[in-house]
């Protein structure tokens, strides 16, 4: 049961994000494709699995905390010899960790 109402969009949205950045932690041992178009069809392929959204949670926590900004962005990029992938949260404008995100996500969803 959702517990402050969060749609199902946003935490879809939230566990979207959290896997983009545990499936690609160690993306950076890769080597990348050794052709232009395998790594421009590989970063259509990465980016359309990342999160670039930002929830507002302020109507839906204003009863319990203070309102909670949540910007998730996230980005797949390959060049000739190096593979970069970009995974950031920010919370309430201030860069924080997925650590923080899965645990907010913890207490908007029981």
């Amino acid at each position: 049961m959702n517990k402050f109402l969060l749609s199902e969009k946003q935490i879809k949205l939230v566990e979207n994000a959290i896997a983009f950045h545990e499936d690609t932690r160690g993306y950076y041992y890769f080597y990348p494709r050794s052709y232009a178009s395998g790594r421009r069809s590989k970063e259509r392929e990465m980016n359309a699995y990342a999160v670039n959204e930002t929830i507002d949670c302020s109507e839906v926590l204003k009863t319990k905390t203070k309102p909670v900004k949540i910007t998730i962005k996230q980005s797949y990029e390959e060049s000739c010899k190096n593979v970069y992938v970009v995974s950031q949260v920010f919370v309430n404008e201030k860069k924080s960790t997925f650590l923080k995100l899965k645990n907010i996500l913890n207490n908007l969803v029981e």
